[in-house]
C-alpha cells in the first residue's frame, strides 16, 4: 500500500537561491523524524527567490534499515525551460523527449472542474502553482480520497511539486484532481492551476473539464479563470504577445485621462467630455483607451460618498462601442494626477484614509475592482499612473507590486495587470531595477513612456525595454508616446507630428511591442502642447494605421525573393546597427568624390539603400592641410569640398560619414585632428556628417587613456548640436568594450579585416591581397576574441569586427556567406566594402548582401550579440535572441570538407519548436523531432530563424 505524507514549511526571502526544508520519514519505533536538507536551486521565472513551499512524501510502510528518507522537490532543470516546454494550444500532449505530460501553459479550472489522468506504472507526481488568488483541490487515486491540496501562497511559484505517490502496484491506475467548493482561509476563490504531471508508464486516456455531476462550467466570471485561449473577448497574455479571442491582439489608441471627469457630481480633472459616444466612435474597433480611475473620480464632491457616475459613463460607453479601457486606479492627484508617492506610502501608506478620501488606496482598490471586473470593455488594469521610487527603495515598490498586485488578482484573476511605469532613466527603476520590478508575478504586461527625442523613431530606451521584455517573457506595451504640436511659430505642426507617431509605431510594433497608445486626447488644444483632439491628423495615422496579423516576430514569407525584386523589398527595420558603406578595403586611399558620387547612385539604383544600407563613409583619403585658423581643407581628390558631397548624399535619402584620428597624423600620413577635435567636430557638423569614424594611429591605447580620447569626441558631438555616430578602432583587445559601450556607438574587436578565410592561422587565398598581412581573415575572427565582446552589445552600442569584404577577391561564395551570417548574428554594423557599380541584383554579391532576411537578423531591436554554443572541432553553433521571443541559429563549418551538422533543440533551451526558416534557401522547414540535422558546406554556413514552441 501506497500512502502520502504532505508538509507545509516556512517560505523565506532573500537573496540565497536555495532554501532549507525537511523530509518526514517514519521509523518503527517513532512517528515521522525529521531531517534537515538542502533542495535544488529554484530559478523562478519570478527572478528573485521569494516564497516555496515544499510538499515531503514518506512511505509509512518502509521496513527498519530500509532506504533513507526520499527528498521531494522541485526540478530545477524544469523550470529553466518552461517556458519552452508547454504546449500553447490548449490540449493534453505527451512529451516523449521530456518523459512528461502536460497541458498548456496551465490547466485552470473552476469550483467543480477536473482533470482526470489513467496511467500504467508505479509512480505519480503532479506539479502545479501555488498563488495568493488560489484555493484548495481535491485529489482521488484509484478511488481513494487523498489529502486535499492547498493551493494558496503569498507568493506566486509555479513547478512546485503537490503530491507524489509511489510504489503503486501493477495495472492501469486513474488520477482525478477536482477544484474544490472550499474556500482557502485566506483565498476569495477556488482556483486550481496544473503544470505537469510525471508518471512512469504510459497514458491511456486523459480528459478535462465539468465533473459529472457539475454540468457545464460557466462563462468566465471574475473569481475564475479560463482555460486556453477562449473566445471570450477577454485580453491575455502569451509569452511576449496579447491574445485576443485565440489570435495575437495588437492594439492603438489614446490616453484619455479625463473622461471621467462630470463636474455635476465629481472634483473632475481636465475637460468634461459630454460627448463620449462620439469620442469612442471615431476609434477603431478594438482600440485601448487608457483613462483615470481615481478614488476623487468616483467619490462626490458634494457629500464625500461614493459616486460612481463619472466612472460608470466612460465605462457604458465603451461597452455600446466595443472598445477597450485600461482602468487606472489612484487614490487622488495634485494637478491632474495623484501625487508622486514616496517610499512610506509604498510600504503602508497606502493602507492608510488620505484626507479628502472616504477610504483607503487598498480598499478602494477593492471596490474599484469589484465594480468592473466583469465589464466587457475592460482590457487591463494599473495600479498607479507611472508609480516611481527614489534610489535604492527598488525592492520597497516590488513589494508593492506584490502585494497590492496580488491582492487585484486574487479579485480578478482574469484581466491582466499592467505596470504603468514610466520605464526610462528614473532613479529606481532604471536598467535592473526596471526588470526587479516587472519580475513581481503580479505584473503580466511591462510599460514604457515614451517621450524620447522625437526625430528617434526607435529610442535606446526602447530597444532596452524590447531586450527586457524577451528576457522576462511578458508583453510590451507604450502606454504613453508623447510630441509637442500646434499653431505657435517654432512648434512642430500637427501633420508632422502624426508623421512621427507613424514611424515610432512601424519600428516599435516591428520590435514587438503589443500596443502604442499616444499622449493625449483632450476636448480641445492651444498652443504648442502634446494634446490630441478632434480632427487632428494623428487620430487617423492610429485609426488606420497597419497592425498586421499573425505572430509577432514571425518569420519573414516562404517565397524567395528573386534577385530584382529583394531589391525593391519593404526596407528592413534600421533599429540595429548602421549600414552602408565604406570603401577602405576596395578602392583604400585611391577614392574621389567623382566616385563616391557614382557609388551613391548606384546603392540608390541596386536597392541597396532601399535594403537598409544608407551610411556612406569615406575613409583615409581626404583631407587636406589647415587654413591659416587650424580650418582643415579637403585635398584635390575631393575639390568641392565635404559639404556639397553630404548634399549630394541626402538628397538621395542617405548618409555621409567621415574618417579622422585623435593624433597628428592619420595612418596614412594624412592630417589628423590632434589639438582640433572640437574645431574638427563642428567643421563635420557645419558640412552635415552624420558619422565620424575615429582611428587611433599610435594614440594611447591604455583603457584609461583610451576612454578619456572618446569621451573628448562624445562631448565634442554633443556640444555641435548635429547628431553623428561615433565609431572608434582603440585596438581589439577586451580592455576596450567596459569603457567603449558607456562611451562610443561602435569599436572594433580585433585586427583590420582582409578578403581569405585564412591569413593569421594559415597562408592565405593566394587570390587576396593578405599576403604578408597582419589582418584577420574570416575564420580567424571565429576563433578570436570577437565573442567576448557579447555582454556589452546591446541598442545604440555595438562591437565592430571591422567593414565587410562581401564581394571582393579571395573569398568563395560559401565564405562571403559565412562572413555575412556571422557579422548578422554578432549585431555588426554592415558595412559594404566591394565595389557597389557592380553589383546586377544576380551576381553573388548581391545575393548576399540585399538578403533581408539575413539582414533582419542583424537589425533586430535587441541588439543581442550571437554566443557560442559549442564548437566540436571546428563545427561550431551559435544563437541569438531576438525580439518577439524567436532565435537565430547558426551552424558555421570551418573544416575542410563538407560536414553533417546537427543542431539540437535542447541547445536553445528548447525540447520542441513550432517554426523554422532557413534564411539562405528563404524556405520553412519541418519544426518536428528533436532537432535540425543537415551538409554545411566547407566553411559554409546553414543560417535559421527557429520559433520555440
Amino acid at each position: 500500500m501506497s500512502q502520502l505524507c504532505l508538509a507545509r514549511l516556512p517560505y523565506r526571502r532573500g537573496n540565497d537561491s536555495r532554501a532549507e526544508g525537511c523530509t518526514m520519514t517514519r521509523s518503527l519505533s517513532s512517528p515521522c523524524v525529521r531531517h534537515r536538507v538542502s533542495t535544488p536551486n529554484l530559478r523562478l521565472l519570478i527572478g528573485t527567490v521569494l516564497s516555496l513551499l515544499l510538499v515531503a512524501s514518506c512511505g509509512l510502510d518502509r521496513p527498519a534499515g530500509g532506504a533513507g528518507p526520499r527528498i521531494v522537490s522541485v526540478d530545477d532543470s524544469v523550470i529553466g525551460a518552461a517556458l519552452h516546454q508547454f504546449d500553447f494550444s490548449g490540449g493534453w500532449t505527451w512529451s516523449q523527449g521530456a518523459g512528461k505530460f502536460q497541458q498548456g501553459d496551465h490547466y485552470s479550472g473552476t469550483t467543480g472542474d477536473q482533470y482526470s489522468i489513467k496511467f500504467s506504472g508505479g509512480r505519480v507526481a503532479l506539479f502545479g502553482a501555488r498563488a495568493p488568488w488560489h484555493g484548495i483541490a481535491k485529489v482521488r487515486l484509484d478511488g481513494e480520497e487523498r489529502p486535499d491540496i492547498d493551493l494558496y501562497a503569498p507568493t506566486r511559484a509555479d513547478q512546485v511539486e503537490l503530491l507524489s505517490v509511489h510504489g503503486l502496484g501493477g495495472g492501469t491506475h486513474e488520477l482525478t484532481v477536482t477544484v474544490s467548493g472550499q474556500k482557502n482561509p485566506l483565498s476569495e476563490d477556488y482556483i486550481v492551476t496544473v503544470d505537469r504531471i510525471d508518471v512512469e508508464g504510459p497514458i491511456s486516456t486523459a480528459t478535462t473539464g465539468p465533473s459529472p455531476s457539475q454540468g457545464p462550467s460557466p462563462s468566465p466570471t471574475p473569481g475564475s479563470e479560463p482555460t486556453g485561449q477562449p473566445a471570450d473577448g477577454i485580453v491575455r497574455a502569451a509569452g511576449t504577445s496579447l491574445k485576443l479571442n485565440g489570435q495575437t491582439y495588437r492594439f492603438t489608441g489614446v490616453n484619455a485621462y479625463e473622461l471621467a471627469t462630470y463636474w455635476d457630481v465629481n472634483a473632475g480633472c481636465g475637460g468634461q467630455v459630454n460627448d463620449l459616444d462620439a469620442f469612442f466612435g471615431s476609434l477603431r474597433p478594438n482600440s485601448m483607451v487608457r483613462t483615470w480611475a481615481f478614488q476623487d473620480l468616483a467619490t462626490n464632491k458634494h457629500t464625500g460618498k461614493r459616486d460612481w457616475t463619472g466612472i460608470d459613463r466612460v465605462v457604458k460607453a465603451a461597452e455600446r462601442h466595443g472598445q477597450r479601457l485600461i482602468l487606472t486606479i489612484g487614490n487622488h492627484w495634485a494637478d491632474c494626477d495623484q501625487p508622486k508617492k514616496g517610499k512610506e506610502w509604498y510600504e503602508d501608506g497606502y493602507r492608510a484614509v488620505q484626507p479628502g478620501q472616504p477610504t483607503s488606496y487598498w480598499d478602494y482598490l477593492r471596490e474599484v475592482v469589484e465594480r468592473y471586473r466583469s465589464s466587457p470593455a475592460l482590457g487591463m488594469w494599473e495600479l498607479l499612473n507611472e508609480p516611481e521610487i527614489a534610489c535604492g527603495s527598488t525592492p520597497v515598490l516590488r513589494e508593492f507590486f506584490d502585494v497590492a498586485g496580488g491582492e487585484l488578482k486574487r479579485l480578478d484573476p482574469v484581466h491582466l495587470l499592467g505596470s504603468g511605469v514610466i520605464g526610462g532613466t528614473q532613479c529606481g527603476l532604471r536598467d535592473q531595477d526596471y526588470v526587479t520590478v516587472h519580475q513581481s508575478p503580479a505584473i503580466d504586461v511591462l510599460s514604457f513612456h515614451d517621450y524620447n527625442r522625437d526625430d528617434e523613431a526607435l529610442s535606446s530606451e526602447v530597444a532596452l525595454r524590447l531586450q527586457q521584455m524577451a528576457k522576462l517573457g511578458k508583453p510590451l506595451v507604450v502606454g504613453e508616446a508623447g510630441i509637442k504640436a500646434g499653431s505657435d511659430a517654432g512648434c512642430l505642426s500637427t501633420a508632422r507630428r502624426a508623421a512621427k507617431f507613424e514611424a515610432k509605431m512601424t519600428k516599435q510594433f516591428s520590435g514587438g511591442v503589443s500596443g502604442f497608445l499616444v499622449w493625449n486626447w483632450i476636448p480641445g488644444t492651444e498652443g504648442c502642447d502634446y494634446g490630441i483632439s478632434a480632427g487632428d491628423p494623428t487620430l487617423a495615422t492610429i485609426r488606420d494605421f497597419n497592425l498586421g496579423s499573425g505572430e509577432v516576430g514571425a518569420p519573414p514569407p516562404t517565397s524567395a525573393p528573386s534577385p530584382t525584386a529583394s531589391a525593391t523589398a519593404s526596407p528592413v527595420s534600421r533599429a540595429g546597427p548602421p549600414m552602408g558603406f565604406n570603401h577602405y578595403n576596395h578602392f583604400g586611399n585611391t577614392i574621389n568624390e567623382g566616385i563616391v558620387r557614382e557609388i551613391v547612385d548606384a546603392m540608390v539604383r541596386n536597392g541597396m539603400r532601399e535594403a537598409g544600407y544608407v551610411y556612406v563613409n569615406i575613409d583615409d583619403s581626404w583631407q587636406g592641410e589647415r587654413d591659416a585658423n587650424g580650418n582643415i581643407r579637403t585635398n584635390s581628390q575631393f575639390p568641392s569640398g565635404i559639404a556639397a558631397l553630404a548634399d549630394y548624399v541626402h538628397k538621395r535619402g542617405m548618409k555621409l560619414g567621415i574618417y579622422t584620428t585623435p593624433t597628428a597624423k592619420t595612418c596614412a600620413g594624412r592630417t589628423g585632428s590632434e589639438g582640433h577635435e572640437k574645431q574638427d567636430v563642428q567643421a563635420f557638423a557645419n558640412w552635415g556628417v552624420d558619422y565620424i569614424k575615429l582611428d587611433w594611429c599610435g594614440a594611447d591605447y591604455s583603457p584609461d587613456g583610451a576612454a578619456a580620447i572618446a569621451r573628448k569626441w562624445k562631448e565634442a558631438i554633443a556640444a555641435s548640436g548635429r547628431p553623428m555616430v561615433l565609431s572608434i578602432n582603440a585596438g581589439g583587445t577586451l580592455h576596450v568594450p567596459p569603457w567603449a559601450s558607456e562611451i562610443v556607438n561602435l569599436w572594433r574587436t580585433g585586427d583590420d579585416i582582409c578578403s581569405s578565410w585564412y591569413n593569421q592561422t594559415r597562408d592565405p587565398d593566394p587570390a587576396s591581397s593578405c599576403r604578408g598581412k597582419q589582418p584577420a581573415g574570416i575564420r580567424d575572427y571565429l576563433f578570436n576574441n570577437t565573442a567576448g565582446n557579447a555582454p556589452f552589445v546591446g541598442p545604440g552600442h555595438w562591437a565592430d569586427p571591422d567593414m565587410l569584404e562581401v564581394g571582393n577577391k579571395g573569398l568563395s561564395f560559401e565564405e562571403a556567406k559565412t562572413h555575412f551570417s556571422m557579422w548578422a548574428m554578432w549585431s555588426a554594423p554592415l558595412l559594404a566594402g566591394n565595389d557597389p557599380r557592380q553589383m546586377t541584383g544576380s551576381d553573388d554579391a548581391s545575393r548576399i548582401l540585399l538578403n533581408t532576411e539575413v539582414i533582419a537578423v542583424d537589425q533586430d531591436p535587441l541588439s543581442v550579440m550571437a554566443t557560442k554554443v559549442r564548437d566540436d572541432g571546428g563545427l561550431q553553433i551559435w544563437r541569438k535572441p531576438l525580439a518577439g521571443g524567436g532565435q537565430a541559429v547558426a551552424l558555421v563549418n570551418t573544416r575542410d570538407e563538407a560536414t553533417t551538422m546537427t543542431l539540437s533543440w535542447r541547445d536553445l533551451g528548447w525540447t520542441s519548436v513550432s517554426a523554422v526558416r532557413d534564411l539562405w534557401r528563404h524556405a520553412d522547414l519541418a519544426p518536428g523531432g528533436t532537432g535540425y540535422t543537415g551538409s554545411v558546406p566547407a566553411h559554409g554556413t546553414v543560417m535559421l530563424r527557429v520559433a520555440g514552441s
